[in-house]
């Protein structure tokens, strides 16, 4: 069970920084607090920073079209989580349209091929690369600025944060412990490639792993969050050869394009008047995704970016959508819709009342708003490393508070009459007898099955030890609701 070194490695942070859910672009002058993907699992920045010592790989590279194909190495690193030291290294990686892609490449704790965690960074800045948008960016120390990258003429905002590699190992310790890699792969949603460019920057990501002999290409999952999950949803399904995505997990994403910049429309007529200047927030957002398409539904070609083509293009690919009825950022029905049609799994927080868009503003629900270690990162987890991990035990982070809180919307799903079937998988993979989860409110290492035990018998006022509860999942029903 490794007790002792999971509690080490556990002990510096609370929480896990969750791909895609870094400060986002801004538009013009909202300034909103709530905006999109802030907060989910940001305190994962800084923790486990004790081993800087980037190297000085990769002098004198350009962007040249003279230059030789293939990757190329920029710097090398360390961070150090608990008791353990991650090595990184930092790469450009080619684009197959001649442009660049950056990553960071962070090897499982065993030598050989692992399987690979690719983490999305749709915002991050970077000030390693010798790209000339990361050089302007970086020179106006603006943390909110032009959104002048982009070809067409606007007067929008976009947000620029500098990316610690260091923190980000934090951020892939989970999958280190599952003995798994993490490639994270940088969008750069301020460099205005386009929903197209981003496709492209994915691809390249996965193309990379194809040169690294610690890669185990035949087991890789992709992971995100907003628009980090719109990256996660379409590098699995526009896989390069070669390389096989078994699993990909993504919280709120825009997926089908189309009904993304709908929902931007429709949310002028239900918006309150006063509080419309948030709404310049989508700006931005729809010019990246309107360039490919030619224009706005309606006029333009959305079919390279609907639900049909993720289908077609995930195939057997294992995909859960965790997604929240409440989120005013990306619509719910989007991910309701492509789970239906696509056959894919889907895990929702179902709210009893309607949107208070005065409280929520621009959010992601209230699925952040969870005690502790919100529990949709759990989720998360818990269905990519029991897909990639094969040994005897895994592990995923979770807050028992924020667990029982997921299930009490569950509870009053149930007790309204409807169907919450697609919770089942879930507790039944979080309660395998090979999961065990670091509980961030009690800073312990427990078994899954407690805590989804504990949770259950919160909400439902049941009696389950890890066995009981074990027995009941597998009913394939939920305790029923006491009269």
């Amino acid at each position: 069970m490794r007790t002792p070194s999971i509690l080490a490695l556990f002990a510096v942070f609370a929480v896990f920084a969750v791909a895609g859910c870094d400060p986002p672009a801004v538009g013009e002058g909202e300034g909103e607090g709530e905006g999109e993907g802030e907060g989910e699992g940001e305190a994962g920045e800084g923790e486990g920073e004790a081993g800087e010592g980037e190297g000085e790989a990769g002098e004198g590279e350009g962007e040249g079209e003279g230059e030789p194909a293939g990757p190329r190495l920029l710097d090398v690193g360390s961070g150090v989580v608990g008791d353990r030291t991650l090595p990184f290294e930092l790469w450009r990686a080619p684009r197959a349209d001649g442009r660049s892609t950056y990553v960071q490449w962070v090897p499982a704790a065993v030598p050989g091929p692992r399987p690979v965690v690719v983490f999305t960074m749709p915002y991050d800045g970077i000030d390693w690369s010798d790209d000339e948008v990361d050089a302007r960016f970086i020179e106006r120390g603006l943390a909110v600025g032009p959104d002048d990258a982009c070809p067409e003429d606007n007067t929008d905002s976009v947000g620029f944060a500098i990316n610690d590699p260091v923190a980000n190992i934090a951020n892939a310790a989970v999958y280190n412990l599952n003995d798994a890699a993490v490639l994270f792969v940088y969008g750069r949603f301020y460099a205005c490639d386009g929903i197209d460019g981003d496709v492209l920057d994915m691809q390249a990501g996965l193309e990379f792993l194809k040169t690294v002999a610690d890669a185990d290409v035949t087991k890789v999952a992709t992971t995100g969050a907003s628009w980090g999950g719109f990256l996660a949803l379409y590098g699995a399904a526009r896989v390069p050869d070669g390389v096989n995505v078994i699993a990909s997990s993504a919280i709120a994403p825009p997926g089908d394009m189309a009904r993304m910049v709908r929902h931007t429309q429709e949310l002028v007529d239900v918006y309150p008047a006063d509080l419309q200047a948030d709404l310049a927030f989508f700006p931005p957002y729809i010019r990246r995704i309107i360039r490919p398409t030619g224009g706005l539904p309606g006029v333009g070609d959305f079919s390279a970016y609907s639900t049909a083509s993720l289908c077609e293009g995930l195939g057997n690919t294992d995909l859960l959508l965790l997604h929240d009825e409440w989120d005013t950022l990306v619509p719910f029905d989007g991910s309701t819709t492509l789970v239906d049609e696509c056959g894919k799994d889907g895990l929702w927080w179902r709210r009893q009342t309607p949107i208070d868009y005065r409280v929520l503003r621009l959010e992601h629900g209230a699925i952040n708003r969870e005690p502790g270690y919100p529990s949709v990162f759990t989720f998360l987890q818990s269905y990519v490393v029991v897909r990639l991990n094969d040994g005897p035990a895994v592990y995923v982070l979770a807050s028992p508070g924020a667990v029982t809180t997921f299930l009490t919307t569950v509870h009053d799903e149930q007790a309204a009459g409807d169907v919450v079937d697609e919770v089942l998988p879930r507790l039944v993979e979080l309660a395998d007898p090979r999961m065990f989860v670091f509980d961030a409110d009690n800073n312990v290492v427990v078994s899954g099955a407690s805590v989804v035990a504990a949770s259950v018998n919160a909400v439902w006022g049941t009696d389950f030890d890890d066995a009981g509860i074990r027995t009941q999942l597998a009913t394939g029903a939920l305790p029923a609701i006491a009269p």
